[in-house]
């Protein structure tokens, strides 16, 4: 490359010196020039490279799509579907402690003190403080008198089901672990396309829980018991009567059937009379499906046990505790209370 030409500087009032420079034989693809048209922005031939003064702005490479109303600093973009846009830093040294990172901080700001970065430490770093993000090879996020937040939607205005989650992958990418915008947890998604709006995932599924060896960590499994349902509260009105139902509940009650079904109960009742043998009939309609025996004396008790049963069907319609005495009424009143509670052995 060679200056040819003359060269005219004049001294303005601001103190800035103008004139004219002409470079002859520049090759533009491998040389730029860096040059200021008013003495504050500074431009690259083809506007590889831009600072604006005014606004404070450095752009590498092309302007953005849209043009910010912040005052961005720094922004580069590209138009290549060979290409892909980046900012990139790299420590070339391999010795322990080396590491490249990119840093933010606020007003409070030191080099101690109040900052995040993306951090990425050498591959012979050694384990510093028992801390994992030191590790060989390890890319992390970090931060020094700050929480890490991650917020998707922080506008809170786009709700699509495949958007705003917390993802978390494994298997190479194809699994995850999400916390969705609804706060759920979902284990074992393989479904990024999100088909039909579910998460899909073959590591979990319905009526299962999460359980801990200890060592292989959280893992799906079928409960030893799992919750149905459960009832507690004082009767709603004061009845007698020999057989008397003392608990009803209807409409359907989700069971799976064919497998053992325990209901808990713990009933409070008034024995008119003296000794006699109690009959509580667990029913499904006017169907029996178990009754259990009790011996109780006159006056009030707290009678508490559990039916063990099967369904073949998958649902309980219309169920029902009805209790009977051999020769004495039963009552129950408002000031008395009971509880039902109902799981199921899936193992």
């Amino acid at each position: 490359m060679s200056l040819v030409g003359s060269v005219s500087l004049t001294n303005n009032d601001n103190g800035l010196y103008l004139g004219k420079i002409n470079i002859d034989n520049l090759n533009s693809d491998t040389n730029s020039v860096l040059y200021s048209v008013n003495g504050s922005d500074i431009k690259g031939d083809n506007n590889i490279l831009k600072f604006e003064e005014d606004i404070k702005k450095l752009t590498v490479s092309e302007s953005m799509s849209y043009v910010s109303a912040y005052p961005i600093g720094v922004e580069t973009a590209n138009n290549d579907n060979n290409f892909f846009t980046g900012v990139l830093a790299q420590n070339k040294n391999s010795s322990d402690g080396s590491s490249a990172h990119l840093l933010l901080t606020n007003d409070l700001g030191t080099d101690s003190a109040f900052y995040g970065g993306f951090d990425m430490f050498s591959s012979n770093s050694t384990i510093q403080y028992g801390q994992f993000g030191t590790m060989p090879n390890a890319l992390g996020i970090s931060s020094q008198s700050s929480s890490i937040v991650l917020t998707p939607n922080a506008g809170n205005n786009e709700g699509s089901v495949q958007n705003n989650n917390i993802m978390l992958t494994y298997s190479g990418g194809t699994k995850a672990h999400i916390i969705n915008n609804n706060g759920q947890l979902i284990i074992g998604a393989d479904n990024p396309s999100f088909a039909g709006n579910t998460y899909g995932g073959d590591d979990g599924g319905v009526n299962k829980v999460l359980t801990s060896d200890g060592v292989n960590g959280l893992k799906w499994s079928s409960p030893t018991l799992y919750f149905v349902d459960s009832y507690s509260n004082q009767y709603p009105s004061t009845l007698s009567g020999n057989p008397l139902t003392i608990f009803s509940k209807v409409g359907q009650l989700g069971v799976i059937p064919q497998k053992p079904t325990i209901m808990m109960f713990s009933l409070n009742i008034l024995v008119a009379g003296g000794t006699d043998v109690l009959t509580l009939t667990l029913k499904n309609g006017s169907d029996v499906i178990t009754s259990l025996n009790f011996n109780v004396g006159g006056g009030a008790h707290t009678v508490a046990g559990q039916f063990n049963f099967e369904m073949p069907n998958e649902y309980i319609l219309d169920y029902s505790i009805v209790g009977s005495l051999v020769t004495h009424n039963i009552t129950i009143n408002t000031s008395s209370a009971y509880g039902i509670t109902i799981y199921q052995n899936l193992a």
